[in-house]
């Protein structure tokens, strides 16, 4: 029966990555915005802080109570049924990212590898920890997955009906669950332009395609901007001045993805054995993977012309040295202290090497097949919308790699690192796919086991306490 139906393997497999990952959620208790969804889930008639009176709620953050309102009403305030709801969720959106990999690449081994990835979700798992974002955050994926996938297939047959369900499905992400989908506009148009035929007699027909992803942005995003969208102002300009040191938290951001915070802190403390210092255990850390770096894309690009290799290798140098000059000194960036702030260099510094090496593996891939190197790029700027629209709220605050803002940029990045590696390497590249899930699910079940010690028990401990000092609380009292 499974030799017959892969595809059933393949998602109970999905299931088993997922249910490791998460399958602690259902001993968390409430944290931070947490409470807020169940007091709006009590009184969804009132305003209830950023969810907005009604049912759907109002502005960025409407319809993120109503997804939970049937369980509440089916189950109380059961936690465990409300964890259960979100893992349920997290499944079907790594299964929207097995399939949209699978037909985007034409290849059911990197849409599982890129499912797998998703599942093991170590990326952005606060964002399915917390039940305040979980359901929406996981119903965004999906709706953009099955966006995407509508408008390939409408690339691929010309069939009208796939087009007007892509664009149902960009209004759905956009309108339920704008507050992660803001991005979205970018990657779309990439998509269009990339894979539309803009011969000179479909160019007018082309335009006539693309505008009404464009109208349909401008009217959710007029009746529902986020207040801070006046900050990208400030960001644009604090780049073209030459402070370039605007771009941290986008390249942080972008290492913390590449190279989870585990990972790196671990970096850290090894070098503590060399120095003590933070900032020379950043510049070893940083020419250490200059080093590696450099022989990596002089491996990729080993069919290439010696010009092309040899300006790749440039690029890898002069990125640590603009670090030098505008990240290590930054007065902006070090606010915190050493320790933190010098972490987020090299971070930033990963983030920049990895975008290189990716330009690196589109070079490479371009010539041996122009399909999946657009798909790529397609890719890299879904992964890169999702992390800009974030950093120019805080350009100096990189995202941790748990962030919630991060789940979409992971259903991207699965992909992308499905494909690269597999298409340099193969059956080392289908290796090293398998130890990013297993290292990923590793720092999944050690998150949520600290967590639930240092979070979930010391609260629940708390209102069992409470409830045994004040059994009753009547209506009307102040605490």
């Amino acid at each position: 029966m499974v030799r017959k139906h892969p595809v059933i393997l393949s998602l109970v497999i999905l299931l088993v990555i997922v249910i490791l990952s998460f399958g602690q959620s259902i001993n968390l208790s409430l944290w931070q915005d947490d409470n807020a969804l169940i007091f709006k889930l009590q009184h969804p008639q009132e305003q209830a802080g950023v969810f907005g009176p009604g049912l759907a709620g109002l502005g960025v953050y409407r319809y993120i109570a109503t997804a939970y309102i049937p369980i509440y009403k089916l189950f109380g305030l059961n936690l465990t049924v409300f964890y259960i709801y979100a893992i349920i969720f997290y499944f079907l959106a790594s299964c929207s990212v097995f399939v949209l990999a699978r037909y985007l690449a034409k290849n059911k081994l990197l849409g599982f590898l890129a499912g797998s990835i998703f599942a093991a979700g170590f990326i952005g798992s606060d964002g399915i920890l917390r039940l305040f974002n979980s359901v929406q955050t996981s119903y965004s994926v999906i709706s953009v997955s099955l966006l995407f996938l509508f408008l390939y297939l409408f690339v691929k047959t010309k069939r009208s009906i796939y087009y007007f369900v892509s664009l149902l499905f960009f209004s759905v992400s956009l309108e339920t669950a704008f507050i992660r989908t803001q991005y979205l506009i970018f990657p779309t148009i990439i998509f269009l332009v990339l894979f539309f035929n803009w011969r000179k007699q479909e160019i007018l027909k082309n335009i006539f395609l693309v505008l009404p992803f464009l109208f349909v942005y401008h009217f959710v995003f007029l009746h529902g901007a986020d207040p801070r969208v006046s900050l990208v102002k400030d960001y644009v300009d604090g780049i073209l001045t030459g402070n370039l040191d605007y771009t941290h938290s986008f390249f942080a951001t972008l290492g913390n993805i590449v190279l989870t915070q585990p990972i790196v802190n671990f970096l850290f403390d090894f070098m503590g054995r060399f120095s003590l210092d933070y900032m020379n255990r950043l510049l070893m850390l940083e020419v250490l993977f200059l080093g590696i770096c450099i022989i990596f894309v002089n491996f990729i690009l080993r069919k290439s012309r010696k010009i092309i290799r040899v300006l790749i290798s440039l690029s890898l140098v002069v990125w640590l040295v603009l670090g030098m000059i505008y990240f290590h000194n930054s007065e902006k960036i070090f606010s915190h202290s050493q320790e933190v702030d010098t972490v987020g260099i090299f971070a930033n510094f990963i983030g920049g090497l990895f975008l290189i090496v990716l330009t690196a593996t589109l070079i490479t891939l371009w010539r041996k097949n122009n399909q999946l190197a657009k798909l790529l790029l397609f890719l890299i700027s879904w992964l890169l919308a999702n992390i800009l629209a974030y950093s120019v709220y805080l350009p100096f605050s990189p995202l941790e790699t748990i962030n919630r803002y991060l789940v979409h940029s992971l259903a991207a990045f699965a992909m992308i690192i499905s494909i690269a590696t597999y298409s340099a390497w193969k059956r080392v590249g289908v290796f090293i796919c398998i130890i990013i899930i297993f290292a990923n699910i590793l720092f999944s079940i050690n998150y949520q086991n600290r967590f639930i010690e240092e979070k979930s028990i010391p609260t629940r401990n708390f209102y069992n306490q409470l409830k045994n000092y004040v059994p009753e609380i009547k209506k009307g009292s102040v605490f």
